[in-house]
Order: C-alpha cells, then sequence, then structure tokens
C-alpha cells in the first residue's frame, strides 16, 4: 500500500511538473508572422507578440529599426521571447542568406572574412516591458564571395510614455532603479555607474 501511495504522489508531482512546464510561457500555441522586414511570434493568450528578428539588408547606411506598437492587432510586448516549454527566441538581427557565424578566427573559415562593429539604433514603443537581446554578430556575404561579420551594439530609443524603460545617450535603463539593462551590447558607449 505504501508502495501504491508513494507511486501515485510521484506520478502526481511529474504531472504537476509537466503542467507547469507547458504553461510556463504565453505563447504555447505561437504563430509566426512576418511585417517590415521583422519576424513576431504571436499568441491568443493575452493578445500578445514579441519581435523574435529583424531581417536587415545588408545596407550599412539603413540599421534603424523601428518596433511597432502592435502587428496585426497584438501588442508588440517584448524584444526576443519563449515559446512552448520556454524555447528561447532571443532578439536578433540577421540577414536573408546569413553566413554561419564560426568565431571571430578567420582561419577557421573556407572564404576570406573580416569583422567590423555596426551599430544600430532601435526604436522601442509605450508596450515593451520585456527583453532577450544577447551580444551577436551578423555576417553579411559580399559579391566577391567574402564575408563581413558585424560585431552588432545598440542604441535605444524609447517612447516617455514606457513604464519600464528609458534611454538617456542610447544606452536603455530600468525605470524601477536607474539600473543599466545588462547584456546588451552598447559598444563604446557605456554608462557611468
Amino acid at each position: 500500500m505504501k508502495k501504491c501511495v508513494a507511486s501515485i504522489a510521484l506520478i502526481s508531482a511529474m504531472f504537476l511538473q509537466t503542467a507547469a512546464l507547458t504553461g510556463c510561457t504565453e505563447y504555447y500555441n505561437a504563430n509566426e508572422v512576418t511585417r517590415d522586414n521583422m519576424v513576431f511570434i504571436t499568441s491568443d493568450a493575452g493578445n500578445k507578440a514579441f519581435v523574435w528578428k529583424y531581417i536587415w539588408d545588408g545596407d550599412i547606411v539603413d540599421t534603424y529599426i523601428e518596433i511597432p506598437d502592435e502587428i496585426d492587432g497584438f501588442n508588440v510586448v517584448r524584444l526576443g521571447g519563449f515559446t512552448g516549454i520556454g524555447v528561447p527566441h532571443p532578439f536578433e538581427i540577421t540577414t536573408e542568406d546569413e553566413p554561419y557565424f564560426k568565431g571571430a578566427d578567420p582561419e577557421k573559415y573556407d572564404v576570406p572574412v573580416t569583422f567590423d562593429d555596426l551599430v544600430f539604433t532601435v526604436e522601442i514603443g509605450e508596450n515593451i516591458t520585456d527583453l532577450t537581446i544577447p551580444p551577436y554578430y551578423v555576417g553579411v556575404k559580399q559579391p566577391d564571395g567574402s564575408i563581413i561579420f558585424y560585431d552588432v551594439h545598440l542604441v535605444f530609443i524609447v517612447d516617455e510614455d514606457n513604464s519600464k524603460f528609458y534611454a538617456e545617450d542610447g544606452i536603455l535603463y530600468n525605470r524601477k532603479d536607474d539600473s543599466v539593462v545588462e547584456g546588451i551590447s552598447y559598444g563604446n558607449r557605456r554608462a557611468e555607474d
């Protein structure tokens, strides 16, 4: 009898844990929508969306990204997010035919590669309340077959009605405690702590 009760308790705990995992994200029944060079993940639960990718055309003059407040009636509330049971989809800037980044060692590539820095300006509206933006490189194939990998740095402009974030000199801050939002590559611009 004790084994039966223990087994039932274990099965119940496993069921609850599984239920908790599958419900850990509002984007469990997500849909992908592409508009204006951006890929959004939408969910009927909560009528929310997040921006997963910005598909850049490779033109170094065109580095301004304006995140809309809504897409197809869904409020855009995040840059990057999670789907299903917590599968990460960090916000990234990519190209249509992006080459695979193997690291900053040119010897790892079969074609000539160069590395450079590139700053993108990201304007976010009042609805953005969370973000997942790791540092990364974006690659652009050149007509001669070579590749330029850009170390992406971000400058932010934030709607004054955003209750979560504000920007100063392009650096993103939390309104709650005026702390710098960490984990984002701001390049040479860095807030003085």
